[in-house]
């Protein structure tokens, strides 16, 4: 019988069980294969290392998919299969957090859902221009669909020239004003480059922070979304 090499991580699974392998061993796993010189786990410990100060799989959920694709030996199946690992991890975690909250107190409860609100308005700015408010951080699937489903409407309302109804925004570019937002996850932004680049929709981004700005601008969205800065009032 042929003798296991259980230094390799699926035969180390095998053996052991997935609790003693580490982050690069699970990933090396989900990725099956490197390149010509570097095995899968090599490559896994390159993938976790792009993450930065975010360690091991923390650091792989907020890589974009253009980061683990300019990783040589990263193609757009893997690249994407890792993207789907990420998010179902995030979703699992999010749910036991939900779980763990102690419901017999208000206090809890409440600070809990408000982190997950966002509050869409209208707003006049100069020279009776009109944006759209978006205050909150997105940073959950179902806050985002809540986020998608309320900017529709003044979606429909701007596409259809409406300048008296309650949706209606005055000004030929839909503005949108970010305030107290958490960086744009891959929902949003692929949410908003879909109704730039597909429905040939011009918007234009507002934000209060510097660090907003440059996060557009390492992503080289700044000049795609005409993003500026003005701080809160």
């Amino acid at each position: 019988m042929k003798k296991q090499n259980i230094d390799r991580p699926y035969e180390k699974f095998m053996a052991f069980g997935p609790a003693y392998l580490t982050d690069a061993e699970l990933l090396a796993i989900i990725i099956r294969t490197g390149t010509k010189g570097e095995d899968a786990l090599e490559l896994a410990k390159r993938i976790l290392s792009l993450g930065g100060n975010r360690d091991g799989l923390l650091g792989l959920h907020h890589l974009t998919l253009n980061q683990l694709l300019s990783v040589h030996g990263i193609g757009e199946v893997k690249a994407v299969r890792l993207k789907c690992i990420a998010e179902l991890s995030s979703r699992i975690a999010e749910t036991r957090a939900l779980q763990r909250i102690q419901f017999e107190r208000p206090q809890l409860v409440a600070e809990y859902y408000m982190e997950q609100m966002v509050e869409i308005s209208k707003i006049a700015l100069q020279d009776g221009i009109q944006a759209l408010k978006v205050v909150g951080k997105i940073k959950t699937y179902t806050t985002f669909l809540d986020f998608k489903q309320e900017l529709e409407y003044y979606i429909q309302a701007f596409s259809n020239n409406d300048k008296e109804g309650k949706y209606a925004l005055q000004g030929d570019v839909f503005r949108i004003y970010f305030v107290r937002a958490h960086l744009l996850n891959s929902y949003v932004l692929g949410y908003l480059c879909k109704l730039h680049t597909y429905d040939k929709f011009s918007i234009e981004v507002i934000v209060d922070t510097f660090r907003m700005f440059a996060f557009f601008e390492d992503l080289d969205l700044v000049d795609v979304f005409s993003v500026k800065i003005k701080e809160e009032e």
